[in-house]
C-alpha cells in the first residue's frame, strides 16, 4: 500500500513541479537561471525542424510588418508560408494543420487576387 502511496504522490509532485514552473513563466518571475529547468518540463519532445520553424516564424512577422504598410509584396511572403507550413506539418504527420495552412494558402491567393485588382482600379482612375 506504501508503494502505491508513493508512485501516485511523485505523480502529483511532478504536475505540481510543472504547474508551478508554468505558473512562474505566466507572472512574469522566472530568472535567467531557472530556464534550463523550465523549457525542458513544459516542452519535453525536441524540436524536429527548429531552422524551419524559425524561418516562417521570421517570414510571418515580415509579412504582417508589410501588410501593415499596405504593401502587396506581403501576399507573396504569406503564400511562401503557407506553402511551407503545408509541406512542414505534412511530414510531421499533422493533417489539421496541413488543412489549415491550405485554408490560409487560399486566403492568401484571394487577397493577392482581390489587392492586384484594386490596385490596377485605382490606377485607372487615376489616369
Amino acid at each position: 500500500m506504501s508503494v502505491s502511496t508513493r508512485k501516485s504522490s511523485a505523480i502529483v509532485t511532478d504536475v505540481g513541479e510543472r504547474f508551478r514552473l508554468g505558473e512562474e513563466t505566466l507572472s512574469g518571475r522566472t530568472s535567467h537561471r531557472r530556464v534550463h529547468r523550465l523549457f525542458p518540463t513544459l516542452f519535453p519532445e525536441k524540436a524536429s525542424f527548429p531552422y524551419l520553424d524559425a524561418l516562417t516564424t521570421i517570414v510571418s512577422f515580415t509579412a504582417m510588418w508589410l501588410l501593415v504598410q499596405k504593401r502587396i509584396e506581403s501576399w507573396y511572403y504569406w503564400i511562401a508560408v503557407d506553402v511551407i507550413g503545408i509541406e512542414f506539418y505534412y511530414v510531421k504527420g499533422v493533417r489539421f494543420i496541413v488543412l489549415l495552412y491550405a485554408i490560409f494558402l487560399g486566403m492568401a491567393i484571394n487577397g493577392l487576387i482581390s489587392w492586384n485588382k484594386t490596385s490596377k482600379t485605382s490606377e485607372d482612375l487615376a489616369c
